[in-house]
C-alpha cells in the first residue's frame, strides 16, 4: 500500500478542526460537532490569514464549510456531504445520538475516515485517521489527534501523532477576537517544531438569521434632535478631498511596509543562522534520521561550497599595497548565505568542515553588519519638532513624528559590504548625511539670522532719545522654525529615498 503521511491524511480531516475552538456540544447539531455557536451557516478562512492546521513545515490546508439553516453540513471545499460514497464528495456517518461519528474522502486507491470520539460533555475529545484500501480489502491506522479545552470550550491544545513517522506533535493556541455569537476570528497557533511561531489564523462567519450580524453592528438609526424650532438635521462634517485622503493611505501605507521589512530583515531573517558545533550538527543528523558522521562525498561538497563563497570577489590594495579581496555586492553575499545555509542542511561533522561553516557565517554577519550612515543632527531636530508639534496639533502628531525618526534611522543603516564598496569607489553615503547636516544647520542659521536695531536720536537742547528694533528676529525666528517643520516633515521623504536604496535596489 502507497505510504499515506501525517500531511496528506490531515489534507482530508482538517475542514472538521480548522474552525475549531470546541465549545459545549449538543445532540443533533453538525455546527457544534465543528466547536461553532449560534447559527453558522458559513466558515471561511480570510485570504492571506488562512484559519489553518499544520500538516509539515511550510505546508497549509485551508477549508471552507457550509451548514444548512437546520445546522446540517452540507458542503466541505465546495463538495458536497453526503450519506452514501460518491467520488470526490464526502461520506457522513452518525451515531445514535446523530452526531458525526465519521467523516471520508476518496483517496488515491481508497478512502480516508475521520473517526470522531466525544467526551462526557459533548465534545470531540478526540479523532482517529484510518486509510482503508478499498482494492486490497485492508485498513491502517495513521494517527490521531487528542483535543484539549479551556473553561470557554476553545481548543488550547491539539497533540497529533503521525503512525508511520512515530511522531507527535503540540500545537497551542491563544485566542485574540471572537465574534458577537461566541465564535472565534482571530487567534494564534504555535509549535516550534512545525516551523508555527505566533501564526496567525483569521476566519469569517456568516449566520442565517439577521439577529447574530446585527448584534455585531451599531445602531445609527435614532436620529438627532437640533433643537431648533424647524427641526432641521445636525450639520454634517465637511468632507476631505479624495486626493488628500489617498495620498495619505499612500503615505500610511508605505511607511508601514517600510517598518515591517525592515523589522523582517533586521530581526527574523537570519535568526536561524547560528554558530554550530560539532555535536551540534552529530544531534542534527539523529534528528533527521541521517548517519551520524558526514560522508567523505558530503565533506567534498561543502569543500566546493566554502571555494565557491570566496571565488570572484572585488579586488583593492590594502593599506600596505598588498592584494586583497572583499565582499562589496549583494550578489557576492547571497552566494555565501546560499552556501552556509546548504552546509547547515549537510550538517557536517568533521571537524574542519565545521570550522568552515563557522567561519562563513562570521564573515557573513560581519559584512551583513549595518551601520547607521545618516545625519545625527537631523534626528535630533526630528526629536525637537516632535516635541514642538504638541503644541499646535497635539498628541496626535507623535506616532506620525516618532515613526518618521525610527524609519529614517534604520532606513539610514547600510551593510559593511554596502559600505566598503562607496570606499571602494572614492565616495560615502556621509557625504550626504553632511548635506542633511548641512540644511539643518542652514535652518538654524535663519532661525538665529536676525539683527537688533539700535536708534540714537539728538535733539538739539541736547535730549537723547534711544530706540530698539527687533522685529527682525521674529521674522527670523517664524521662517526658521517654518523650514525646520518643513525638514521634519521632509524626513519621510528621506527615509523612504534611503530606505529603497539601502534595503531594496542594492546590488
Amino acid at each position: 500500500m502507497k505510504k499515506m503521511t501525517l500531511k496528506s491524511m490531515l489534507n482530508f480531516v482538517l475542514m472538521a478542526i480548522v474552525s475549531f475552538s470546541m465549545s459545549s456540544l449538543s445532540a443533533q447539531n453538525d455546527r457544534a460537532t465543528f466547536g461553532l455557536k449560534g447559527n453558522a451557516t458559513n466558515v471561511s478562512p480570510d485570504r492571506g490569514n488562512y484559519a489553518v492546521y499544520p500538516v509539515g513545515r511550510n505546508d497549509w490546508v485551508r477549508y471552507d464549510l457550509l451548514f444548512s439553516n437546520t445546522g446540517k453540513l452540507e458542503e466541505v471545499n465546495g463538495m458536497h456531504v453526503t450519506s452514501e460514497s460518491f467520488a470526490y464528495d464526502h461520506e457522513i456517518q452518525r451515531d445514535s445520538k446523530n452526531r458525526i461519528s465519521k467523516l471520508s474522502s476518496v483517496a488515491g486507491e481508497g478512502l480516508q475516515w475521520v473517526v470522531f470520539h466525544y467526551d462526557d460533555q459533548g465534545r470531540v475529545s478526540s479523532e482517529d485517521y484510518v486509510y482503508e484500501n478499498l482494492d486490497a480489502g485492508s485498513e491502517d491506522n495513521i494517527g490521531n489527534t487528542r483535543y484539549y479545552y479551556d473553561d470557554n470550550g476553545n481548543v488550547v491544545k491539539a497533540v497529533v501523532y503521525d503512525a508511520y513517522d512515530s511522531t507527535t506533535n503540540t500545537v497551542n493556541y491563544t485566542y485574540r477576537k471572537t465574534d458577537a455569537a461566541g465564535n472565534w476570528t482571530e487567534r494564534v497557533a504555535n509549535c516550534p517544531n512545525l516551523g508555527l511561531n505566533n501564526q496567525v489564523e483569521k476566519r469569517t462567519l456568516s449566520y442565517s438569521d439577521e439577529a447574530d450580524a446585527a448584534s455585531t453592528s451599531i445602531d445609527t438609526s435614532t436620529a438627532i434632535q437640533t433643537g431648533s424650532d424647524e427641526g432641521l438635521a445636525p450639520k454634517q462634517p465637511k468632507k476631505r478631498p479624495f486626493w488628500d485622503v489617498l495620498l495619505e493611505i499612500l503615505l500610511g501605507i508605505g511607511l508601514i511596509f517600510m517598518i515591517v521589512y525592515m523589522g523582517y530583515i533586521l530581526i527574523f531573517r537570519d535568526r536561524n543562522l547560528l554558530p554550530k558545533t560539532v555535536e551540534d550538527f552529530k544531534k542534527q543528523r539523529m534528528d533527521a534520521g541521517m548517519p551520524e558522521e558526514s560522508s567523505e562525498a558530503e565533506n567534498a561538497q561543502i569543500t566546493q561550497l566554502f571555494d565557491s563563497s570566496y571565488r570572484n570577489l572585488t579586488p583593492f590594495l590594502d593599506e600596505n599595497k598588498n592584494r586583497d579581496e572583499t565582499f562589496t555586492t549583494k550578489e557576492q553575499i547571497e552566494r555565501l548565505r546560499s552556501a552556509i545555509i546548504q552546509i547547515r542542511e549537510i550538517a557536517p561533522t568533521h571537524p574542519d568542515k565545521v570550522e568552515d561553516y563557522n567561519v562563513m557565517l562570521r564573515d557573513y554577519k560581519n559584512f551583513t553588519k549595518r551601520y547607521f550612515m545618516g545625519s545625527k543632527t537631523y534626528l535630533i531636530i526630528g526629536g525637537i519638532i516632535t516635541v514642538l508639534m504638541v503644541f499646535p496639533a497635539g498628541l496626535k502628531a507623535i506616532p506620525f513624528m516618532l515613526l518618521n525618526i525610527c524609519g529614517y534611522y534604520f532606513a539610514s543603516k547600510e551593510t559593511q559590504f554596502m559600505i566598503n564598496a562607496k570606499e571602494l569607489k572614492g565616495t560615502s553615503s556621509r557625504n550626504r548625511s553632511k548635506v542633511m547636516t548641512a540644511i539643518t544647520a542652514a535652518a538654524f542659521g535663519v532661525l538665529f539670522s536676525g539683527q537688533t536695531y539700535k536708534t540714537v536720536t539728538v535733539w538739539s537742547d541736547g535730549h537723547v532719545d534711544e530706540g530698539v528694533d527687533m522685529s527682525e528676529h521674529g521674522v527670523a525666528l517664524i521662517f526658521g522654525f517654518i523650514l525646520l517643520f518643513i525638514l521634519a516633515y521632509f524626513m519621510f521623504v528621506v527615509a523612504m529615498i534611503n530606505f529603497i536604496r539601502n534595503y531594496l535596489i542594492y546590488k
